[in-house]
């Protein structure tokens, strides 16, 4: 029986892949979990649907990336972190971080696009890249100790 993933099913497939699969299988197993569906025009038609939808949402995603790095790109953020009156920071500064105070400020950056060699253990300034929809920016982020 020919068959349409619409999950990804282990030592099977992909969703969006079209496999042959024994009726038994199909029937009582992939179509009852919505792991699949019975290869018809219909189904057919839904699934080139939502690789258009998909495909859209991706291309949105991109432009929306491009225009926050043309946002974003030069400008200085400041991060305020305890520390000692030497300047070492008692919790580092990591990726997570920096995403997480970019969002405070409306700039919304996933922590896999903050492109950190190490996490930040002291106050001072530091250049940070960003990788945003394939276009990396460069942003200064200055720590400063709390008061």
């Amino acid at each position: 029986m020919k068959i349409i993933l619409l999950k990804e099913v282990k030592n099977l497939g992909h969703a969006g892949e079209i496999k042959d699969v024994a009726e038994g299988y199909a029937r009582n197993f992939l179509i009852p979990k919505g792991l699949a569906d019975a290869l018809s025009k219909h189904a057919l038609n839904v699934l080139e649907a939502r690789r258009n939808k998909r495909a859209r949402m991706a291309v949105k995603s991109a432009k929306d990336k491009q225009k926050l790095a043309r946002k974003i790109n030069g400008r200085k953020f400041k991060i305020q972190a305890k520390a000692d009156e030497k300047g070492s920071l008692y919790a580092k500064i990591n990726a997570n971080a920096i995403a997480a105070e970019l969002a405070r400020q409306g700039f919304k950056v996933e922590d896999s696009e903050v492109k950190l060699p190490e996490a930040v253990k002291k106050t001072g300034e530091y250049e940070v890249e960003l990788d945003l929809g394939g276009e990396r920016v460069m942003i200064k982020l200055e720590v400063v100790s709390e008061k």
